[in-house]
């Protein structure tokens, strides 16, 4: 019999009727997986132990019965299971931390959400006995699963400040067929080469998560980025750096340079997708093709200046795009740019005049709602002005309005913007842009309308799926439990009181 056994889970969410989101293709991987398996497996040599690491993926999995199997499993002597949750995943992971708990296994929840949650979340927790872990993880990790060893596991981990990114393990290399690669629509491998960004849209988390200051420390090393990116590449797979804003690394500009001899290396057969801010300039455009770059994701969000002024997104300029663009183009870049609906105070009539735009400028238009994420400047002007209409978690997905429309009902906002996919995914789109990326922009563009198409036919909710993938066609009937946390009301003293809640359960 084997000592330790851990399980680490990315867990799904659930429709609007309660049913649970399970897929037969992702359009990505979670990354997740490849980061725990580096830090447990650094903290395992240091103590001499060896752990069975299991990775589960509640999306690809048919059902639950594999939570079943855990609570069922006689391999180990001991169990610790870790789940890492987005905030719209927090519900789910709660209900499956709340079964295997009770069946006295530990538990230990992280990630984004909780890291962002509000105090009665964390009393939940506690008072279910589930661990959580604030913060970054690299020093936290290596604790948690000591005190897991030396039966002293604690309830709260509580990382206060950013990692030193440079003495970080790498992620492990992509497991293809453990971490589910196989099913994956589009299976990039990603891996972060910095964290943070230096600006402070009202609408973002990554600050708060990750910082402002694009110090060196928080960068990884060059020459390890190099030797991750050429391993997974040799296996098959694309690369995202799921930098923030890769071009803000403070390594950028050398890293650039040691990935372009890599790729004249390996035959310029480098396949790399990177986020920018819209600020870059289009001299740097040739250096990041001749890196391996073929897609980049450009945060627009949106074409009306009062909205990026509300937003303090002043680095954006719309009327600099067209010749940023044809920059991209002229060296086979494609370019995804995001796009956020659903500000308080558009107008219905202003989503269809843009999504035009965006679809004439763009080869790609990734559509966001706008959501108030907690620990945001937009949430907590949300909570102090009573906008918040719905406190479910589980529609924090940037898929739902959250927060109150002063000049259009949600459903109102939900026609407009139907028709606004019906623009940006239209065939008329698919076959323009540039001759060079035509079939590319073809393929991505009925990819997302047969996406849109089942998002309608299934669940009543446009491109509800696409960041998703492609479900299964009779999925497991999983409904939602009962008493699946669906949020609580918050005031401006329960945001106050968090700091002062996680100090206590210290």
């Amino acid at each position: 019999m084997k000592s330790f056994g851990i399980w680490i889970i990315s867990p799904s969410s659930y429709e609007d009727t309660g049913r649970l989101f399970q897929f037969r293709w992702l359009l990505m991987i979670p990354p997740i997986f490849g980061v725990m398996r580096a830090l447990i497996n650094q903290v395992a040599q240091i103590l001499g132990v060896s752990f069975e690491i299991i990775c589960v993926n509640d999306r690809l999995e048919r059902g639950e019965k594999y939570i079943q199997e855990i609570i069922d499993n006689k391999s180990y002597i001991k169990k610790l299971i870790f789940i890492s949750a987005k905030t719209f995943e927090l519900p789910r992971a709660i209900d499956i931390a709340r079964r295997l708990k009770r069946a006295n296994i530990d538990v230990v929840i992280g990630g984004i959400g909780v890291t962002l949650a509000d105090w009665k979340i964390y009393e939940i927790l506690k008072n279910e006995g589930i661990s959580f872990n604030i913060g970054e993880g690299e020093e936290t990790i290596p604790k948690i699963v000591t005190d897991f060893v030396n039966n002293s596991l604690k309830l709260l981990y509580w990382q206060r400040s950013f990692v030193d990114l440079s003495k970080a393990p790498f992620p492990d290399i992509p497991d293809v067929i453990g971490d589910g690669y196989k099913h994956g629509l589009n299976p990039m491998a990603g891996i972060d080469t910095s964290e943070g960004c230096p600006f402070g849209c009202s609408f973002c988390c990554v600050t708060l998560l990750r910082g402002r200051e694009m110090l060196p420390h928080r960068a990884r090393s060059i020459g390890g980025v190099i030797d991750w990116v050429e391993r997974t590449h040799k296996l098959g797979l694309p690369i995202m750096f799921l930098d923030d804003n890769f071009r803000r690394s403070p390594n950028y500009r050398q890293l650039l340079q040691e990935l372009i001899v890599l790729n004249e290396r390996l035959g310029k057969k480098l396949r790399i997708f990177a986020q920018l801010d819209t600020a870059i300039s289009p001299s740097d455009v040739r250096d990041l093709a001749f890196a391996g770059i073929n897609q980049v994701y450009l945060g627009v969000e949106s074409l009306d200046l009062d909205n990026l002024q509300a937003s303090n997104k002043k680095q954006n300029n719309p009327e600099n795009y067209q010749k940023l663009v044809e920059e991209f183009h002229k060296y086979k870049i494609k370019v995804d740019a995001g796009w956020i609906t659903g500000w308080p105070n558009q107008k219905a009539k202003s989503i269809q005049k843009e999504a035009r735009l965006m679809a004439s400028k763009f080869d790609i238009v990734t559509p966001f709602d706008l959501v108030p994420f907690p620990g945001t400047k937009d949430y907590s002007e949300a909570v102090q002005n009573n906008e918040i209409v719905d406190w479910d978690p589980n529609n924090y997905d940037t898929r739902h309005y959250v927060r109150k429309l002063y000049n259009m009902s949600p459903e109102e906002a939900l026609v407009e913007i139907r028709k606004g996919f019906s623009i940006i995914y239209s065939f008329k789109h698919a076959l323009s842009g540039s001759p060079g990326l035509r079939y590319e922009v073809f393929r991505d563009t009925i990819y997302c309308k047969i996406l849109v198409f089942l998002g309608n036919m299934k669940i009543k909710r446009p491109y509800q799926i696409i960041m998703d993938g492609i479900p299964y066609f009779l999925p497991p009937f999983v409904m939602r439990p009962a008493d699946s946390y669906r949020g609580e009301p918050l005031t401006s003293k329960d945001l106050a009181r968090k700091e002062v809640c996680l100090q206590s359960m210290l």
